[in-house]
């Protein structure tokens, strides 16, 4: 996340665009282009999300990874604790397997 500053890469904020204008989603499209090709974004404006999916408990790793930056970008953290973490990816895995072979 440290990449140009902190900041949304122009590759990611072209992407997101993108995906906005296939869901006709024009004035918030119309927002990020202005923003990669006129204006930039302020480091204010950011947010980072750091998003842990995991079978044992992170709370403790998100909180000293969070505290231990030292940037000045907002950051968030989001643990999901899964029991069962490894059955339920490779149920997953099977599923799209499965699809997959009757598509």
């Amino acid at each position: 996340m440290d990449k140009d500053g902190g900041l949304p890469s122009a590759h990611a904020l072209s992407f997101i665009s993108a995906r906005l204008h296939e869901l006709n989603q024009l004035p918030l499209a119309d927002a990020i282009d202005d923003a990669l090709l006129k204006h930039g974004i302020p480091p204010q404006n950011v947010r980072h999300l750091l998003f842990t999916f995991s079978g044992n408990a992170p709370d403790a790793l998100l909180v000293a990874s969070l505290q231990a930056y030292p940037g000045p970008i907002t950051q968030w953290g989001v643990g999901l604790h899964v029991d069962g973490h490894a059955a339920f990816i490779g149920t997953v895995y099977d599923r799209v397997i499965a699809d997959a072979d009757n598509a």
